[in-house]
C-alpha cells in the first residue's frame, strides 16, 4: 500500500520512482533531489524526523484503508506522473535533443 524510503541520503531517487511507476505512493524524507524531480508527487516529513515518518505512515495507511476510490485515484496519477521515467520515454527526449544539435 505505500513504500516507506527513510533514506537521508539521495543523488537522484530511483527506488521512490519505481515504486511510483507501479503506482505505490512514496513516503521520504524531504531532501531537496525530490523537490526537484517529484514535486508533490511524494509524501515527504522533515528530514530525519522519525517520530513524524512514523505518525504520518499511520495517517496515510488508515487514510488508504478508509478511502479505497481516492487511494486508486492517487495510485493512477503517481504512475501516470512517472510514464516520463520509462527507457522509452526517456530515450525519445535524447533522441530529440541529439537531432536538434546537428
Amino acid at each position: 500500500k505505500l513504500f516507506v524510503f527513510p533514506s537521508v541520503e539521495e543523488g537522484w531517487g530511483i527506488a521512490p520512482a519505481e515504486s511510483l511507476a507501479v503506482g505505490t505512493p512514496v513516503i521520504a524524507y524531504e531532501l531537496p533531489v525530490y523537490a526537484a524531480v517529484f514535486g508533490d508527487n511524494i509524501h515527504t516529513v522533515p528530514l530525519r524526523d522519525q517520530a513524524k515518518l512514523a505518525e504520518t505512515v499511520q495517517r496515510l495507511l488508515a487514510e488508504f484503508h478508509s478511502n479505497p476510490t481516492s487511494y486508486k485515484a492517487e495510485q493512477l496519477r503517481i504512475a501516470a506522473y512517472a510514464e516520463q521515467f520509462r527507457v522509452e520515454s526517456v530515450a525519445a527526449k535524447e533522441y530529440d535533443f541529439i537531432r536538434s544539435q546537428s
